[in-house]
């Protein structure tokens, strides 16, 4: 299967990462810490990266996270400090400032055609991100930052509503990745769901245990 396919992967990957002691630090959300499988702090992507690589690691995505709330956690001590000694970090943000926006209003506005508050959400999120760039660039500018695009995880008329959101959001990343050449690394988690409804979790939103492993396979790769 492909799940085996990728664990073997990973295996063979392990080999070049042999005695690496980096530091690999993850932020953001939900999708980061881990929601959507029952062991989230050993079956989360970043714990199977660490654990392949050999990379010290720390996780330090908060559910339910959005960008504003990232931009303030990184103004604490604890978490600049985790920032500040990283080689490695891996940031899933920007799906709550749609999820934990007013959904019943989207989807209205989808019903009628209305795009504004799509384009409004998109805009303020990834003006926010790329505050969050900055800001850790300021306190690290060596760490190699991974970002991730977002697959959308919907069924029936949300899949829509999804896809309104998640293709301003991965657009908005793209764009930032072409005005600022090299800021992070953009990993194509959404091209590597699309027609695998197995990577999503029964809630219909995080990654399954096969979609957690399908995202470490993507950071290794990237590696």
């Amino acid at each position: 299967s492909i799940i085996l396919a990728l664990i073997m992967a990973l295996s063979f990957t392990a080999i070049a990462f042999a005695k690496e002691s980096k530091n690999y630090l993850i932020l953001g959300d939900s999708i980061g810490w881990g929601a959507g499988v029952l062991n989230s702090s050993e079956a989360v992507f970043g714990k199977i990266v660490a654990d392949t690589a050999g990379f010290n690691y720390k996780n330090d995505a908060i559910n339910g996270y959005r960008t504003t709330d990232l931009i303030a956690l990184l103004d604490q001590k604890r978490v600049s400090d985790d920032v500040k000694n990283a080689d490695i970090i891996s940031i899933s943000i920007c799906g709550n400032d749609f999820l934990r926006n007013d959904i019943g209003q989207l989807v209205t506005d989808k019903r009628e055609g209305n795009m504004e508050r799509f384009d409004a959400i998109a805009a303020e999120s990834i003006k926010n991100f790329g505050i969050i760039i900055e800001t850790i660039k300021k306190i690290n500018p060596d760490a190699v930052i991974l970002c991730q695009t977002l697959y959308n995880p919907g069924k029936g008329e949300m899949k829509d509503v999804y896809q309104l959101a998640t293709d301003r959001l991965n657009a908005g990343y793209r764009a930032y990745l072409d005005e600022h050449p090299g800021a992070y690394e953009l990993l194509e988690v959404a091209d590597a769901f699309v027609g695998h409804d197995e990577y999503v979790a029964m809630d219909n939103i995080h990654p399954s245990a096969s979609g957690n492993v399908v995202i470490a396979g993507l950071v290794l790769q990237k590696l």
